[in-house]
């Protein structure tokens, strides 16, 4: 991708009145952000169906002003784009609505890692949350699973520490800038993590962690994930907003239950009894609810030898029992319009069966 293609593609995440949902809209019919820049409002409106006034009354100053200077800033410090059009955009944040057009990323991140799994908790924790976070991680060694937090004080940072002293590649999602580490406390772990995971935000350069930026960034963490752990968690708070984030995305919501005279675990015990979350007590619960465990997937390799890749994902997904479409897709973060001819393809090999309600089990 040579310079122009970028400039035009950071100057379209950050025209004002053009969010995720109209900004997917115009890129799945223009195909190249620059077209909006350049071609007059009329042509744009007869294409996308968009009103030729809504293309007159944006300002594309603005944002090619701080586009070039965002450039600038990304080439000098080794810093990766992912737009939402291209290929190495998260395949899962394209799954959520609200997913932002642009995130950037420093360190080694891989975008869609094949098991991602959120971990978040309150900022407050105490020993008890502490030896969760360190047992789960302990026993989640080895599984090929990515661990994502915001970095923030308390569980987040205990996840992203521990999941550096087990190997388990892990990412923190920032609700500032890359140009600065926050919170500062943390720069000694986050230059761990990149390494051996890395940094993204959706910020561009010189955006301060305001309070506003918070919620933002906890849609990221519960739209790259597969699932979402809470441990730990008062009645309110960024994790509590992560795991309904997590529901609307589809996503599974695990949660560890504590005792019912501690403030740190009363969210948690209120998202079980809400049916929000599914109760667990170990790494062990997760991996054999997610179908992570690798010991099954050896065994379903050796039964599935003569389905590609993605079937087999599929057959992963539909090990443990019937699944709705929904979940299906949430499980094995593919669109719907992905999963119908994949399936279509196994109904024929007689490896899965369709069921009323847009259901599927395996034969």
């Amino acid at each position: 991708m040579n310079n122009k293609e970028q400039l035009y593609q950071i100057a379209f995440s950050l025209i004002r009145g053009v969010g995720p949902k109209k900004g997917s809209s115009l890129l799945a019919t223009l195909e190249d952000p620059e077209r909006v820049f350049k071609e007059s409002p009329k042509l744009l409106s007869s294409l996308t169906g968009f009103s030729a006034d809504f293309f007159r009354s944006l300002n594309l100053i603005a944002p090619l002003e701080k586009a070039e200077k965002e450039l600038g800033f990304i080439l000098k410090n080794d810093i990766q784009m992912h737009f939402y059009s291209n290929e190495n955009y998260p395949r899962r944040l394209r799954q959520c609505a609200d997913g932002p057009l642009m995130i950037y990323s420093r360190g080694d991140f891989d975008p869609n890692a094949e098991k991602v799994l959120a971990v978040v908790g309150t900022r407050n924790c105490t020993s008890y949350g502490e030896r969760i976070i360190k047992n789960i991680m302990r026993d989640l060694s080895g599984q090929g699973i990515q661990i994502i937090s915001g970095l923030a004080y308390g569980i987040d940072i205990l996840a992203h520490r521990n999941a550096l002293q087990q190997n388990i590649t892990t990412i923190g999602v920032m609700g500032n800038s890359l140009d600065r580490i926050y919170p500062f406390s943390h720069r000694s772990d986050a230059k761990e993590m990149m390494k051996n995971g890395g940094l993204i935000s959706e910020f561009i350069s010189g955006t301060k962690p305001d309070r506003e930026n918070f919620p933002m960034r906890n849609r990221i963490v519960a739209g790259m994930s597969d699932a979402v752990v809470v441990i730990e968690s008062k009645i309110s708070g960024g994790s509590l907003i992560t795991a309904d984030l997590a529901l609307d995305y589809n996503r599974d919501v695990f949660a560890f239950p504590g005792s019912i005279e501690a403030e740190t675990s009363v969210g948690c015990n209120d998202l079980i009894k809400k049916n929000k979350a599914q109760l667990i007590s170990s790494a062990e619960e997760i991996l054999k609810w997610m179908g992570w465990n690798s010991q099954t997937q050896m065994k379903q390799t050796m039964v599935y030898q003569d389905v590609s890749h993605e079937e087999a994902e599929i057959l992963y997904a539909l090990q443990n029992g019937e699944l709705h479409i929904d979940l299906l897709s949430a499980q094995t973060s593919r669109s719907i319009r992905e999963l119908n001819p994949i399936l279509f393809n196994l109904e024929l090999k007689g490896l899965v069966r369709s069921l009323p309600g847009t259901k599927f089990s395996c034969q």
